[in-house]
């Protein structure tokens, strides 16, 4: 099981409490990465944020009739997808495929829309004091 001080070691996570680590790890789910395994597609609406915790994963596009290695994720914290926290349309832009043995945490794009909108929400309240809200 996934604790807290793990995702705390990663500099994606600076600034968040225990709490809201808890609520990542809550909402989320802890996944292996196994080499040639795919964990996501090309073009596929981008329904989780898939966080590394340690392993490696090729980032793929279809080029031509071609698959091609445009990037790898392979230092903890590195992320892809859950552009569908903020835009409906959003679609993975490449292919994610497990290279090196590892895990990651796989947040739905909603949890990730939620946990960010209200933490936000926090920031602004206490950087500026109690204000008026803003549409």
């Amino acid at each position: 099981m996934m604790r807290a001080d793990e995702l705390r070691s990663l500099s994606l996570f600076e600034g968040l409490n225990d709490y809201q680590l808890a609520e990542l790890i809550e909402g989320g789910a802890e996944l292996r990465v196994e080499p040639g395994v795919e964990l996501f597609r090309e073009g596929e609406h981008a329904d989780f944020w898939w966080v590394l915790l340690d392993g490696a994963i090729d980032l793929v596009r279809r080029i031509d009739r071609e698959d091609t290695v445009v990037a790898r994720m392979d230092v903890p914290g590195r992320w892809a997808g859950g552009f569908r926290a903020w835009d409906e349309q959003g679609v993975y832009l490449a292919t994610g495929r497990g290279v090196i043995a590892g895990r990651v945490l796989r947040v739905p794009a909603g949890v990730l829309r939620e946990r960010s909108n209200e933490w936000f929400r926090l920031l602004h309240t206490s950087s500026r004091g109690f204000t008026t809200p803003r549409a």
